[in-house]
């Protein structure tokens, strides 16, 4: 039986001593092990890039919980955020905060985790914002929620496929298929978007990543030239490879688009991100013919890789069924609650 004295205080990455940044890692990565048990640990200099040097657009707010007075470890984490003024969907999304608890599995259902949320309750409150937000694949956290009133507004999936199990004659074939039935149209690659395609190709990144199904996100996403060039450099600092192709019609106009994360400290993984076709240019095979073109693009330049993530909401039918028949899979249920903040104020007495 554990005897639960803890202390709580904010976190400021930028301000954190090596002590404390070990302390961390060593918690979070122990955290890590048992929520993904098969993985390799990410890189601890990555993530602390990532943590100092955040999106330009979103305001974070952190805390740790040390196991008592001593501050010699620590047992969790409360993490809050929201887009700031400066986004360009700001005015979609201005009502929101997204939130994250994570709780050492030997503390657990000992108030722990309803104390760090009332926390960021506060936090929520002090920010004037009406609703809270969690996406999560941990039961625990699953059920925390659905405690304390949480509704749940959409369900995704976390799925992989294993390179080892590419249909490679499939592949193949998609892209001769989309030759044919796209006629004229080619595709094209890049990291950074060339600057005389930029507009367009923001237009049509907008455009594609509403295609989807909404519940994933509040609000609209809007990109914009200077937050595509903003997000190019943050991603080049932290040397990620961010790879795009784009199909473009014979009349010059771009009409879709996939892209790829890859990391040389993660070489097992490459991150599947947006892929969509422009609203009318659609049932040609060109969202085929891209996926399978930077399949092999993967294989050519990523020989370390061994698998393909990537998300996907369960009612993006279009997109499942292209990513059922290449093999993906699904490896974890991921929910995304939301939770008003007059309901938090009742289940806290604030």
């Amino acid at each position: 039986m554990i005897n639960l004295l803890y202390n709580i205080e904010t976190f400021n990455p930028k301000e954190a001593t090596d002590d404390l940044w070990n302390l961390y890692f060593d918690y979070y990565e122990s955290y890590r092990l048992v929520e993904y048990p098969d993985e390799p640990l990410p890189s601890r200099d990555l993530e602390k890039e990532e943590m100092i040097n955040h999106n330009k657009y979103y305001d974070v707010y952190r805390w740790i919980v040390f196991a008592n007075e001593k501050k010699e470890r620590i047992i969790g984490t409360g993490l809050l955020w929201h887009e700031n003024s400066q986004s360009p969907g700001y005015e979609e999304v201005k009502d929101f905060t997204m939130f994250f608890i994570t709780v050492d599995s030997n503390y657990r259902r000992k108030g722990l985790g309803s104390k760090l949320l009332e926390i960021l309750t506060l936090k929520t409150i002090e920010l004037n914002k009406k609703i809270m937000r969690l996406q999560t694949t941990n039961v625990s956290g699953m059920e925390f929620c659905k405690k304390i009133k949480g509704v749940v507004v959409a369900e995704r999936a976390q799925n992989r496929l294993y390179i080892d199990e590419i249909n490679w004659k499939m592949m193949d074939s998609w892209r001769e298929e989309g030759k044919k039935k796209a006629f004229g149209v080619t595709l094209e690659t890049f990291e950074e978007v060339p600057e005389k395609d930029l507009e367009e190709y923001c237009k049509l990144y907008t455009d594609v990543f509403n295609i989807a199904p909404a519940e994933d996100i509040p609000g609209k996403f809007i990109c914009t030239p200077e937050r595509r060039r903003i997000d190019e450099q943050d991603v080049k600092d932290k040397k990620y490879s961010w790879i795009t192709i784009v199909s473009r019609e014979q009349t010059g106009e771009l009409s879709g688009l996939t892209e790829i994360y890859y990391h040389h400290s993660n070489p097992e993984e490459v991150e599947q991100e947006l892929t969509g076709v422009k609203t009318g240019k659609q049932k040609r095979g060109i969202g085929k013919w891209l996926k399978a073109e930077m399949l092999f693009l993967i294989k050519d330049n990523f020989p370390d890789a061994k698998y393909i993530s990537t998300g996907n909401n369960d009612r993006n039918a279009p997109m499942l069924s292209i990513n059922n028949r290449m093999g993906f899979k699904r490896y974890k249920t991921e929910l995304i609650f939301e939770i008003e903040i007059n309901v938090l104020k009742e289940v806290f007495g604030i």
